[in-house]
């Protein structure tokens, strides 16, 4: 209860250099979820590009546009 009580969303990003091995280990660590039958139905995209980070502009929602100062955007892809 006191994690979920001092959560907070942060939507003032500055950029910031992600390293590769803080990206594996999330990999990894997403891996370990739960999920109905161990089928884990989903797929993570992780975008660290500039180039390709500027294409998902697109693709926020209104209201989503401080996703644009992200250094790093995870994509979940799942299964219906």
């Amino acid at each position: 209860m006191d994690v979920i009580n001092k959560r907070r969303a942060y939507r003032a990003l500055e950029k910031v250099s992600i390293p590769d091995d803080i990206i594996k280990e999330l990999s990894q660590i997403s891996s370990l979820a739960p999920s109905c039958y161990n089928n884990q139905p989903w797929k993570y995209v992780f975008i660290k590009n500039e180039s390709k980070l500027s294409k998902l502009y697109e693709a926020y929602s209104k209201g989503n546009e401080w996703c644009q100062k992200a250094s790093m955007v995870i994509v979940v892809i799942s299964k219906k």
